[in-house]
């Protein structure tokens, strides 16, 4: 009778521990378990910023918690976390876009719930955080018609919106490139004092943009929208966009993760634009660094803005923003067509 009762005795125990094991299993999936969702590389390769989603998001519309984790080759600078508030959604590579500077490195954080969210992350270890106002009408430029309660009553605000285009138009004249309006987005570039062409962003989300292409003709005293989806209805983040005469230009759209782009060519001055296709079947070398990476000839998907040869086009194939090995295609025809020249590496 006894051992009837140490059996029962020890089925319950480890019923119990069986039950106790799964509990905690659970809890560490739900609560802690880290994941990394995506990552970003500083232009000089030196740092390194991961995203990482702890843990479920909290059900059934609860946020999702998150950490970024900036590094210095083998050494942690600094360890952020943050919650996402994103309709019950997990976190994904396009809830952030990243952008590199000389001494830190910006992340916006965007949700469905909430406002999105900046992080600086200074390479001395130190971290900035703060909530963004609503901006999304405020980024369509000559729109003046509507209330900016982030502003104080007393500011002109057409005035002022006026002045900042203005400044823009002047730098943008000035430069070599084409320029960004880091308070909006909108990317800038003039072919002469009076030609030049801006793409405007409309709307935004999730880290990704959208995109009108207006053209001026006089200097950037009034603008003429000339086409309404320069990037085929495709979001992202505008890459550059320049022109080599009044009809032929390209512009660039990298994802909001900066891990892959397109490259979009115009033969009329903006008005349409098709997406440039490299023959990436006749591809038949790759960077030595492919090897020590693991990478194979789909992970290059990231199309660097050309540079202008003295009769070419050279288009330079990376397999993220900022890297210095990658495969080189050339055209000889303005772009209709595109051969393999080889690899560059570092």
């Amino acid at each position: 009778m006894k051992k009837y009762f140490k059996v029962i005795i020890c089925f319950i125990g480890l019923v119990c521990a069986m039950i106790l094991i799964l509990g905690i299993s659970f809890s560490y999936i739900t609560n802690y378990k880290k994941i990394t969702i995506d990552t970003s590389n500083s232009p000089d390769r030196k740092y390194e910023l991961t995203l990482q989603a702890v843990g479920e998001p909290d059900w059934p519309f609860g946020s999702a918690s998150g950490r970024l984790v900036l590094m210095k080759s083998k050494d942690k600078i600094s360890q952020t976390d943050f919650e996402l508030h994103n309709d019950g959604g997990s976190i994904t590579s396009s809830c952030w876009k990243v952008t590199w500077y000389e001494d830190y490195v910006e992340v916006i954080l965007s949700g469905e719930e909430q406002f999105d969210e900046q992080i600086i992350l200074n390479f001395d270890g130190t971290v900035d955080m703060k909530q963004l106002p609503d901006t999304e009408v405020a980024e369509q430029e000559n729109d003046t018609s509507v209330e900016y309660t982030t502003k104080p009553d007393s500011i002109d605000l057409g005035e002022s919106n006026q002045k900042n285009i203005t400044e823009q138009v002047d730098k943008a004249k000035k430069a070599e490139s084409w320029t960004m309006d880091e308070s909006n987005g909108t990317m800038y570039f003039f072919l002469d004092e009076q030609n030049g062409w801006r793409l405007v962003v409309v709307d935004a989300a999730a880290g990704s943009r959208f995109y009108v292409m207006e053209r001026t003709a006089d200097g950037g005293d009034t603008w003429e929208r000339i086409n309404e989806d320069p990037f085929d209805n495709q979001a992202g983040v505008a890459e550059g966009v320049m022109f080599l005469d009044d009809n032929f230009g390209i512009a660039g759209l990298a994802g909001a993760s900066q891990s892959h782009s397109t490259l979009y060519i115009t033969k009329d001055g903006g008005r349409s634009f098709g997406e440039i296709k490299l023959p990436m079947s006749t591809v038949t070398e790759l960077p030595e660094s492919a090897k020590e990476y693991g990478f194979t000839v789909e992970d290059y998907d990231y199309l660097n803005m050309p540079q202008i040869g003295a009769t070419t086009l050279i288009i330079m194939v990376t397999t993220d923003k900022g890297d210095n090995d990658g495969i080189v295609f050339e055209s000889e025809d303005g772009g209709d067509t595109w051969k393999y020249r080889g690899v560059t590496q570092n």
